[in-house]
Formats: structure tokens, sequence, C-alpha cells
């Protein structure tokens, strides 16, 4: 009985790990507004931003008076809001070529981690997050499970949020994809999921790039609802 227990916990890390939202929504629940998906844990030690720097259009203040103590609006921004004041300080900041790099790196990151490839995880997770991936993927490893994840394709893609925290740049991504996944143990048997089965997951992303670095590259530092 034990052993059936750790069995299926393990199953459903795997299976579930990249899914925060799983099934279809009715009508009645697409028509309700979304939640900020900012709103569900604040960012640890945010730096506090004056109101010049809050008002669209306007140059960002330098670092001392961004410090100096003034409290942050909890006012939500709203999209267009949010990507405005990140081109504020990265002028070089598009939408377009983001949201091209964000659907390649989802593809890579869900079927690097079905894989258990690490070594293209860590290019491409915030720390913390890899460390989580990482435990599955020994964890799956150990047991001598193989997880096969198929992404049919991207039904939708489109940015839900975006913000400023300090100089680090956030921006959630709500993505719909078509997907098949199996997990099979060492003889071949599957242990879960359907190998002839579509199943349609949603995913909100979160990444974020420190605009003070040199570096394009963005990291995915959440998955959630």
């Amino acid at each position: 009985m034990v052993d059936i227990i750790i069995l299926a916990v393990i199953v459903a890390v795997l299976v579930f790990q990249l899914r925060r939202v799983l099934g279809e929504r009715d009508e009645g629940e697409q028509n309700m507004q979304q939640p900020d998906p900012f709103s569900v844990k604040p960012a640890a030690n945010p730096i506090a931003q004056s109101p010049l720097e809050r008002a669209l259009g306007a140059k960002p203040v330098d670092a001392k008076i961004l410090t100096d103590g003034v409290p942050p609006s909890n006012e939500p921004l709203s999209v267009n809001q949010g990507l405005q004041q990140i081109k504020d300080f990265d002028s070089e900041f598009d939408e377009r070529p983001f949201m091209q790099g964000a659907r390649a790196a989802f593809e890579m990151i869900v079927k690097a981690y079905a894989r258990g490839d690490l070594e293209t995880l860590k290019n491409l997770l915030a720390p913390k997050l890899y460390d989580h991936f990482a435990e599955d993927a020994k964890a799956r490893a150990q047991k001598d499970y193989t997880m096969e994840t198929n992404i049919h394709r991207i039904v939708h893609a489109t940015i839900v949020a975006a913000r400023m925290v300090g100089f680090e740049a956030e921006v959630a991504v709500e993505f719909i994809s078509e997907q098949t996944s199996v997990v099979r143990n060492g003889a071949g048997e599957v242990m879960a999921g359907d190998p002839d089965a579509r199943e349609e997951i949603r995913d909100t992303w979160i990444f974020r790039r420190d605009t003070r670095g040199t570096d394009p590259s963005w990291l995915l530092t959440e998955t959630r609802e």
C-alpha cells in the first residue's frame, strides 16, 4: 500500500509539474475578469518607485530617487502601461520579438523537462525554479521512469501582465497548448497519460530580465495559474 501511494505521488508530480491550469473553462468562466498574475506573491524587497517613474512616457529617474522611500503604487497596471514602463527602462524592448522568444522557450522548456535535459533547463530557468525542476528530473531517473511530451500546437500565447520591479522587467505570458504526455516505467509500460489523447493545457509563465545587464536573455522565474 505504501509503494502504491508513493508511486501515485511521483506520477502526479511528473505529469503535472509544468501545468498550473488544467481542463477547459466554460463560457461563464471565460467571461470572468482574469486575476493579476503579479498579485499572488509580491516580489521580495521591491525597489520603491517615485511618482515620476510611474508616469507613463516619463524617463526613469535615477537609482537614488528610486530608493528614497517613496512607497510603490498598489494600483494594478494595464498590459500596455506595464509594457510602456519596461520600455522606459529598456528602449530596445519590443513585445513582438519577445513573444517569438517566449514561444520558443515554452517548447524548449517543456521538451527539455520531459527529457530530463538539465543543461538546457539551466540556461532558461531562474536558479530557484531550476533547482525545483532538477529535483523532479533526478527523482524520475532514480525510478527509471521516462516522460514523453509532444506539443502538437500552441493554440494561444499572449502577454497578460507586465511591470518593472526595481530595475528588473517582468512579463507574464499565458499559453494555451495541445499536448500529449506519457510517463513510462523501465519496461515501457504506460504509468500515466494516454499516448493517443491530446489535452488542452493552460499555463501562465512569468519571465524576468535585469534591464541593467547586457545579456538580453529572459529567464523563466515562475509557472502559475
